[in-house]
């Protein structure tokens, strides 16, 4: 890696850092210089704004979910273990801590307010919904589900996962991974095939 590309990293990884714990509108540039040990000039030279480096801080955020979702529809195994395998994955990133949770949520302001954001985030879940839509399709391909819409599908799940994920902001002390798993395990139980639609 070159020192530019190590000094982009050591940029994102600081407005990672600086985003998740106070947010988009509180997050300073001057706060970012001071967390990447990098000179203001430097920053504004990768960067030319906070939009841009909060998009870009996105982008590196959660493309490691997609990446990991991608590799489950590559492989053989049955449908509805991977998508378990899915949010069990997501769900350790995004519960690792309420902070994580922010900044999806300040992601998705911020998808209302702009439209490059707005764009980056569609980019982002497009990704994963049609990887859990090939995995839906893998399912009803051998049998495992029933005929659905694989993409109206998908789309409930991530919808699903979202919306048990937004509630750690109400209150960190409700168990939260229980609930997504019991979500996800609701969804793929009305998936299955029942033994007389073989």
């Amino acid at each position: 890696m070159s020192s530019k590309e190590k000094n982009r990293q050591k940029i994102i990884m600081a407005a990672l850092t600086a985003f998740a714990e106070n947010g988009f509108e509180r997050t300073s540039m001057d706060e970012i210089v001071r967390l990447s040990g990098l000179s203001k000039g430097t920053l504004y030279w990768h960067f030319k704004n906070k939009q841009e480096l909060f998009i870009s801080t996105l982008q590196y955020a959660f493309q490691e979910i997609g990446q990991q979702l991608a590799a489950l529809v590559e492989l053989d195994a049955p449908a509805s273990g991977r998508i378990r395998d899915f949010f069990e994955q997501a769900g350790d990133f995004i519960f690792s801590g309420k902070d994580l949770i922010g900044l999806l949520t300040d992601a998705f302001f911020q998808s209302y307010r702009n439209r490059e954001a707005q764009q980056v985030m569609l980019d982002i879940y497009k990704g994963y919904i049609n990887s859990v839509s090939q995995i839906i399709q893998q399912g009803i391909d051998r049998g495992e589900f029933r005929q659905v819409d694989p993409h109206i599908t998908a789309i409930t799940l991530m919808a699903g996962g979202d919306g048990v994920a937004f509630y750690v902001l109400l209150d960190t002390e409700w168990d939260l991974k229980v609930a997504l798993t019991t979500m996800v395990d609701l969804l793929l139980e009305g998936l299955q095939k029942e033994p007389d639609d073989q």
